[in-house]
């Protein structure tokens, strides 16, 4: 579970830095197309509006519970095999993820020190993800 859990971490840290690479890539082209940099920023700034409004939305309607369903004591998966599967899977991407922000950390050292610095204040003011950290590695 736990390596399940660090590539879920890791996909979700990826794919944050990879929105703002691509809020900061739609900035830009916004500004090379001629439109003033405020007019580049509040057209960001929709997009990013809009994207958690659709998140939110495709949450709240999976998160609807029919009213004649019954799901209380079944399992979700119905083979529990392809569960085995699914965490090599994740175990591969986290290994790749790895792989790829070390070569990222080598490259740009006084980036990947700020990054670092700030995670690990993070960790260090929440006792709550303290402890959970302490319990992931722990399992």
């Amino acid at each position: 579970m736990a390596i399940s859990l660090a590539a879920a971490v890791a996909a979700i840290i990826l794919s944050s830095v990879a929105a703002v690479f691509l809020c900061g890539a739609l900035y830009l082209y916004l500004v090379t197309l001629t439109a003033a940099p405020p007019f580049a920023a509040l057209v960001v700034g929709l997009a990013i509006i809009t994207a958690a409004g659709l998140i939110i939305g495709a949450l709240v309607i999976m998160s609807r519970r029919r009213p004649g369903s019954r799901m209380r004591g079944r399992t979700i998966c119905a083979d529990p095999g392809t569960v085995g599967q699914i965490n090599d899977v994740g175990g591969k991407l986290g290994g790749m993820a790895a792989r790829e922000l070390t070569a990222l950390a080598q490259a740009h050292p006084y980036r990947a020190f700020v990054l670092a610095l700030l995670g690990g204040l993070a960790v260090g003011r929440s006792p709550e993800l303290r402890a959970f950290l302490k319990e992931t590695l722990r399992s």
